[in-house]
């Protein structure tokens, strides 16, 4: 019963975001990890590593990467690093943030790549828990500790193991792996959050007490950690270069005029208020906005004629939408949550050539003359400004091309590289 009020409570979330489909896909991952779980304690393989399992290479360490984003969600930094970790030759398991439901204790190994080196790895548990259920102090939260615990011996063996966190209510766990080299990446301000959980912030201060160094995606964010004396380095987001920057055959759409174009999650940080002026005060110009939005938004914007909403689009179908843009838009709100964010989104769009407007963040910065920045009317007199203005592609195109997520994934391993040791893995 509690297993099919958490199933349905999730769905209801995420079916005003995603849309019927997205639900739909997320749901069938769910399901199919949930009978998985309950078949897979009547084989060994719930206790020890798959046979085509491929240890790192010579030199590379082991990582567990505990993320805060199920690998099935939408396609960011999480899933882009360990693609790329697995590339550079280390085994990768990527810890879900949510068990799977199961009589027996261990894990469910899934590949993602084909090489052995990139695992999604799901704690078994006798109930579905969350990152939010974790913060409970009961058994089910101790045996998927113990797991993961279990997990790190079991990778051990080839040498350096390191942990990467990137949500600090992964603290339950952390704590049975103090043994291992530790390292947050701290990619967002949570308390910015409205559904944030009341003890994330408590869990933050507590982790700092029990990690070896901090990644920060932002000169924002590495502030924040600045006084904690724990060895701190910058490691911004990047793009996939060659997924963007190749002109599909089939674009998703065929739009007449200029189209000013948006990708990403539509929620409570996004400007709703400056893309509806933008589009009534251009109304020759298609707006065209991919991606989820919650009420607010879509209600607002969907009742105006030169605005096009598409709903949730799979990472493997955005490029066939972006390269429908004329000009790429950055409209966030200025806020303590968008004030520590380097928008993947702006790397994407310079991969595909695109001409990119955006607000004042202080991580815009960094693209240059590359991104016209403004607010209010000088945003719009930009879009103008960049849909009569000249190509200039290339040099658009090289940057992102020099932001690569193998190169920021180097740059993590050699900051992990310079920590000092964790002690041995506790012995089960």
């Amino acid at each position: 019963m509690t297993f099919s009020l958490t199933i349905v409570g999730r769905a209801l979330r995420y079916l005003r975001i995603f849309g019927v489909l997205g639900v739909a896909r997320r749901l069938r991952a769910v399901l199919a990890t949930h009978t998985a779980g309950f078949l897979i304690p009547f084989t060994p393989w719930c206790r020890s590593l798959p046979a085509r399992s491929r240890p790192s290479a010579k030199g590379r360490p082991e990582i567990l990467f505990f993320s805060g984003l199920e690998w099935y969600a939408r396609f960011q930094r999480p899933q882009q690093l360990c693609l790329a970790f697995a590339h550079a030759g280390c085994r990768v398991h990527y810890c879900a943030p949510s068990s799977a439901v199961s009589w027996g204790k261990g894990w469910l190994m899934r590949g993602i790549d084909g090489d052995g080196r990139l695992w999604r790895c799901s704690f078994l548990a006798r109930r579905m828990l969350t990152l939010h259920e974790m913060q409970e102090t009961n058994a089910a939260t101790r045996s998927l500790a113990d797991t993961a615990r279990r997990l790190a011996n079991a990778v051990s063996g080839s040498g350096l193991v390191i942990a990467l966190v990137e949500h600090p209510l992964w603290l339950p766990v952390l704590k049975q792996l103090q043994g291992i080299t530790i390292v947050l990446d701290c990619l967002d301000d949570f308390a910015g959050f409205t559904h944030i959980h009341p003890d994330t912030r408590a869990c933050e201060q507590e982790m700092a007490g029990i990690i070896h160094g901090v990644i920060a995606t932002s000169e924002y964010l590495a502030q924040r950690w600045a006084g904690s004396r724990l060895p701190l380095t910058i490691v911004r987001n990047a793009c996939d270069f060659q997924h963007f920057s190749t002109p599909p055959s089939d674009p998703a759409l065929k739009i007449k005029g200029p189209v000013i174009g948006y990708h990403g999650a539509m929620e409570e940080w996004f400007d709703t208020e400056l893309v509806e002026a933008a589009a009534l005060a251009c109304p020759e110009y298609t707006f065209l906005l991919v991606g989820g939005a919650i009420p607010a938004v879509a209600q607002r914007l969907k009742r105006l004629p030169n605005i096009i909403m598409t709903g949730e689009v799979p990472y493997a179908e955005l490029p066939r939408y972006v390269h429908v843009f004329d000009v790429a838009i950055l409209p966030f709100r200025i806020q303590p949550l968008t004030l520590c964010v380097n928008p993947v989104k702006v790397y994407e769009y310079l991969a595909a050539g695109l001409p990119v407007v955006a607000v004042p963040l202080p991580e815009v910065a960094q693209f240059g003359s590359l991104a016209r920045i403004g607010q209010g009317e000088e945003f719009i007199r930009l879009i103008r400004l960049s849909v009569a203005g000249t190509n200039d592609a290339e040099a658009r195109m090289a940057f992102a091309q020099r932001h690569s997520w193998d190169a920021r994934a180097q740059a993590v391993l050699e900051f992990c590289a310079s920590l000092p040791r964790g002690r041995a893995v506790m012995a089960d």
